[in-house]
């Protein structure tokens, strides 16, 4: 049983779900919210009309401007105001529309601030309810690119140009990222043809890092690179910070997915000074737990728990329970690594908790999956068995099948050593099955792999052989040295004449 156990951990460490974004890991005190500190200062300074006040500060920080200005806008849909106060409002945000546009020559916000002030209250509802919605602020059962079309759906009922962007660059990530359609780079010139005609410049910006993002989905990691350093110049020409952290944030998350970890950790870490210079709370936990997957990719859980604990520590400044459960569950999978099971068990727990109440069938499949894991390593197979099938309950809801091939292999493991070998063949060929159609590699390498091995058990040389030679093909597909080594031995033995 000794040995079943080790290999069982050695198993999962490939299956966990971990969720997927400075060298200072201290708590993030100095000036962390420095976008509120622009918020108090001109809400004090509008209530006096002070506006060369809010001249002054528009020219240090134009980025905070006009997100501030947007603010305002949406203020003005909320239906609780007073017919005083939103009459205030509205000379208030025409003259700091006039602010931010007159000097550069631009229109976009005037343009729009019309639209926002034709609504009919349900449209102005609807507005509200679908920025909610997109921004995650609220949660849903539906598949995650039916979510955006809803949203994209809603957005061009009130012809609000802004949302149209905004939804549309979110359904290209998600195609990108699930590998959806073969023609992104049409998809990708409609959204720049878009942008141009809106006039929406800056936000163009954010389309360049999934042009780097088409290209490493198909395994072209050189023009990946070439892509990100064109993205890189496009944002520094603009001057906004905000565009030159995006992209580094990006640049991170595909350095880290390709295992390139020290150069995603200084790209994660000048996103991170940016960020904290810009006051984007969100976007510093954000970092700050993909620095912690990070850490734990490089085996160095301690320094993991540093970085999610400031992300937990900024996610309940601003009251965010999705944030929350999403580092609860990372939480959980470090805790576990540096053997504190009660703290694991706990933080799982408390991930799912708050994710049910979500209703966030993402994070709630996230978390059973690695709880399974948790239990299976402590030898407590009928509570894992249940945590996988609740992970595949939710993951059925989504787009992304990503964890539903996880929790399928993980639940196969636990059959397995439940001494349940048919249940065990079954989940994980199903896995294998699910992730040979959507493309997934190295789950498929690794559910063939466990097969070859369970059929070597059963004496069984010719079906290990059809199921170690899939995970050798994927293993050469990946450029995965060390599996190629490890099958290519395994193949010679049993190929070997039996005496």
């Amino acid at each position: 049983m000794n040995y079943k156990i080790y290999f069982l951990t050695f198993l999962i460490s490939l299956c966990s779900t971990i969720v997927a974004f400075s060298s200072d890991t201290s708590k993030n005190e100095d000036h962390p919210y420095l976008y509120q500190d622009f918020l108090e200062k001109n809400n004090t300074a509008l209530n006096i009309k002070n506006y060369d006040k809010i001249i002054k500060d528009s020219i240090k920080h134009p980025e905070f401007f006009r997100k501030f200005i947007f603010r305002k806008m949406e203020e003005y849909l909320n239906k609780d105001l007073t017919d005083m106060a939103r009459s205030s409002l509205d000379d208030d945000i025409n003259q700091l529309i006039a602010l931010y546009e007159l000097p550069k020559g631009e229109h976009f916000l005037h343009d729009s601030w019309i639209q926002y002030k034709n609504w009919t209250q349900a449209e102005k509802e609807l507005k509200l309810e679908t920025d909610a919605l997109i921004r995650g602020e609220k949660t849903s059962d539906l598949k995650q690119e039916s979510l955006i079309l809803h949203c994209l759906e809603n957005y061009q009922k009130i012809n609000d140009t802004m949302g149209i962007f905004n939804a549309k660059l979110s359904l290209l990530n998600n195609n990108i990222s699930n590998n959806y359609s073969p023609d992104i780079n049409s998809q990708i010139k409609e959204l720049e043809d878009f942008a141009d005609k809106e006039g929406l410049t800056s936000e163009k910006i954010q389309i360049l890092p999934l042009k780097a993002l088409s290209h490493l989905y198909k395994g072209e990691f050189n023009n990946t690179l070439e892509q990100l350093e064109i993205a890189q110049q496009e944002a520094e020409k603009t001057g906004n910070p905000l565009n030159k952290a995006r992209i580094d944030l990006q640049k991170g998350n595909i350095f880290s997915k390709t295992g390139y970890y020290d150069d995603a950790q200084k790209s994660f870490e000048s996103a991170l000074n940016t960020f904290k210079y810009l006051g984007s709370g969100e976007e510093q936990a954000t970092i700050f737990i993909s620095l912690g997957n990070l850490m734990l990719r490089k085996n160095n859980p301690n320094g993991a728990l540093d970085y999610f604990e400031n992300a937990q520590s900024i996610y309940k400044n601003i009251d965010d329970l999705s944030g929350q459960s999403k580092v609860l569950n990372n939480l959980g999978v470090t805790y576990d690594g540096v053997k504190k099971p009660e703290d694991a068990k706990k933080s799982f727990e408390s991930s799912l908790e708050i994710a049910k109440k979500l209703n966030d069938s993402r994070q709630i499949s996230e978390t059973a999956n690695n709880l399974g894991n948790f239990y299976l390593k402590n030898n407590q197979i009928d509570k894992a068995i249940e945590s996988y099938k609740q992970s595949i309950s939710s993951s059925k809801k989504l787009e992304s099948n990503e964890t539903e091939i996880q929790a399928l292999h993980n639940l196969g493991l636990a059959y397995y050593f439940s001494s349940k070998k048919q249940e065990a063949i079954s989940s994980i060929s199903e896995s294998l099955a699910l992730s040979r159609r959507s493309g997934q590699d190295h789950d498929a390498m690794e559910s063939s792999f466990v097969l070859g091995k369970i059929f070597i058990e059963d004496k069984n040389p010719e079906k290990a052989k059809t199921f170690l030679d899939i995970s050798l093909e994927n293993a050469r597909k990946l450029g995965n040295t060390k599996k190629i080594e490890d099958i290519d031995k395994i193949l010679k033995e049993i190929e070997k004449p039996q005496k």
